[in-house]
């Protein structure tokens, strides 16, 4: 049940996440270490956060206090 609870959510993190895969793949093209850091990171993040949620996991709210500092890096 908490997949639909969170649904909003999971779909704007895996969205995130989506975002920052390519970001980091393009910082690695552009020889930008520290961006594709960055992204990879941001990504990882959202990934867990969307799993979490996903399944109702009791330390999601700690978790996507997490992703939401590094959303605003990219």
């Amino acid at each position: 049940m908490a997949h639909h609870e969170n649904a909003s959510c999971i779909e704007a993190c895996v969205k995130c996440a989506e975002e920052c895969e390519h970001c980091g793949d393009m910082c690695i093209g552009e020889n930008r270490p520290a961006c594709a850091r960055a992204c990879i990171d941001c990504a990882a993040s959202c990934w867990t956060a969307a799993s979490f949620m996903s399944r109702g996991s009791k330390q999601m709210s700690a978790v996507c206090g997490v992703c939401r500092p590094l959303r605003r890096l990219r």
